[in-house]
């Protein structure tokens, strides 16, 4: 876990940047990706007049695999159980939340 809210977000910084080791590689996170997108579909598996209906679908983008990094982007007006149930499948796995947004840094 990084020591802090800043060393999280130089991580997030570098992976962006495709340094692929700024995190180690986890089967953890392929099993919370798949086990995500079982319980909210990716928008590309959607039909095309459900994509935008409001509570289809917490993603404003689809989350992208990875065994090392998975990063959420939602729509503004998902609701807080939404959160919950992604708190609790990331905390099955004991994974690492960063939320840029708000700086928050926490183990799940």
């Amino acid at each position: 876990m990084p020591r802090s809210a800043n060393a999280a977000g130089d991580l997030l910084e570098r992976f962006a940047m495709e340094d692929e080791q700024a995190f180690d590689a986890s089967p953890d996170l392929v099993t919370f990706h798949r086990l995500l997108l079982e319980r909210f579909p990716a928008l590309e598996d959607l039909p095309d007049d459900k994509v935008d209906e409001p509570g289809v679908s917490p993603w404003s983008m689809t989350p992208e695999a990875s065994d090392r990094c998975v990063g959420l982007l939602m729509t503004l007006n998902t609701p807080r159980k939404v959160f919950d149930e992604i708190l609790a499948l990331g905390k099955r796995f004991h994974l690492v939340l960063y939320d840029q947004q708000t700086g928050e840094l926490r183990r799940l």
